[in-house]
């Protein structure tokens, strides 16, 4: 049998085992790859074309699907408690900067 790769990174990776010792050739890389990897329940080409709502919809056939959240973590962000200003003149009276030389009239 004759194997063609067509994937740059594929072929480094093969090469990159061969040189570290551990394989003698080609094959052996291949063989403890193969039986190494379980073997998968649908095609390479029907994973990789599902979407996320296929696997939302998979996820919620699940029968521990009430312990699964699929919502985005969102940090609650820390409020100053800040007392309110009357105006924008009150606001630059009350500068944080004192001795900035910003005077109001």
């Amino acid at each position: 049998m004759t194997v063609e790769i067509h994937q740059p990174e594929l072929e480094a990776l093969i090469q990159q085992r061969m040189q570290s010792g551990a394989f003698q050739d080609v094959e052996e890389v291949l063989l403890y790859a193969l039986k190494s990897a379980p073997v998968p329940k649908v095609s390479f080409k029907e994973l990789s074309t599902r979407t996320g709502a296929d696997i939302l919809a998979a996820m919620q056939e699940m029968p521990y699907k009430d312990d699964i959240d699929i919502e985005p973590h969102r940090p609650h962000m820390p409020v100053r408690d800040v007392e309110p200003r009357e105006n924008l003149a009150q606001f630059l009276l009350d500068s944080p900067l004192p001795g900035s030389g910003l005077e109001i009239e």
